[in-house]
């Protein structure tokens, strides 16, 4: 097995491989390119398995970490003993890691010699029927007084200027760097024809909309905003549910995405979203040196 750059990679080999063994968008180079600021794949020499993994260097220690607006990576290809040796190649190259997969792994079967903390997160998804919580209901009932429309439109741009008037002072992730991310990331979905882009109108205005990803077996959610009046109108219940009765029509399954903010899951929650586990990987060989430099980057931030 063998580390390749992505710039070294041949990209369209490789999504060959995703597409073959995964329905995951996650792992795909148009991705990849998009929300990661540097990446690279191990691979077998058969090009039968191998996993994308996007990193960072700071101060010449390489950590692997999952990229902005990407929540999980696994392997890709099922081979069992590539798996377990891949743990240990990607130990020996990053000293520091925190990777994200849909799938647990029993590491004392694996390789009982790997030091890796494992946890958990949830996100929600709806994969049958849904049942709408009482909160659902009344802003949809609003959102029909209020005669907002759910329409498809093409102009993302416009979703994502809202989405920066109005979350970015609250959300620390919606920085230019992070938000130049997304418009890559919606460019590269709508070039593979993969972006579904809904808007909420209040007449001709453009008030709000989401922004979704298309797979054959999944429709995730990405990204959405609403102006303060659409918003109170509910306008973007009305938004997320019209989508999720499209996919569930298309006898899809439906992703709310990665968030963990309390509020988010809520929102889900009242949709009919159900928990589902993934799981977090993480190890921290880093050097004294490279610790206390850290530390003391966090203290200087604080102030």
């Amino acid at each position: 097995m063998k580390f390749i750059p992505q710039a070294q990679l041949d990209k369209k080999s490789w999504n060959e491989l995703v597409s073959k063994n995964s329905s995951d968008l996650f792992s795909y180079s148009w991705y990849l390119d998009a929300c990661a600021t540097d990446w690279c794949v191990l691979v077998d020499d058969e090009w039968k398995n191998g996993i994308a993994l996007p990193f960072a260097s700071h101060l010449g220690i390489e950590n692997t970490a999952p990229a902005i607006f990407g929540r999980t990576l696994d392997f890709i290809g099922n081979d069992s003993s590539f798996q377990a040796n891949a743990w240990t190649e990607i130990q020996k190259r990053f000293k520091l890691g925190r990777l994200q997969m849909e799938r647990k792994i029993d590491f004392s079967a694996v390789n009982p010699t790997l030091k890796i903390s494992v946890s958990e997160k949830v996100h929600q998804t709806i994969e049958s029927e849904n049942k709408l919580g009482s909160q659902a209901k009344r802003m949809l009932k609003k959102a029909e007084k209020s005669g907002i429309l759910i329409q498809e439109t093409s102009d993302w741009r416009g979703i994502i200027a809202i989405a920066e008037t109005e979350l970015s002072a609250k959300i620390s992730e919606f920085n230019e760097e992070n938000l130049n991310r997304l418009r890559n990331l919606t460019q590269a979905l709508s070039d593979t024809n993969q972006l579904i882009c809904l808007g909420i109108f209040e007449g001709d205005q453009l008030t709000g909309g989401m922004l979704f990803a298309r797979t054959p077996t999944i429709n995730l959610y990405l990204k959405g905003a609403a102006l303060p009046e659409a918003k109170k109108n509910g306008g973007m219940y009305l938004c997320m549910h019209e989508f999720i009765e499209k996919t569930k029509a298309e006898n899809k399954i439906f992703d709310f995405g990665g968030s963990s903010v309390e509020g988010v899951q809520r929102f889900n929650y009242n949709l009919g979203g159900k928990d589902k586990t993934y799981f977090i990987y993480e190890w921290d060989f880093a050097p004294w040196w490279y610790q206390l430099a850290k530390k003391a980057h966090h203290l200087i931030k604080r102030k």
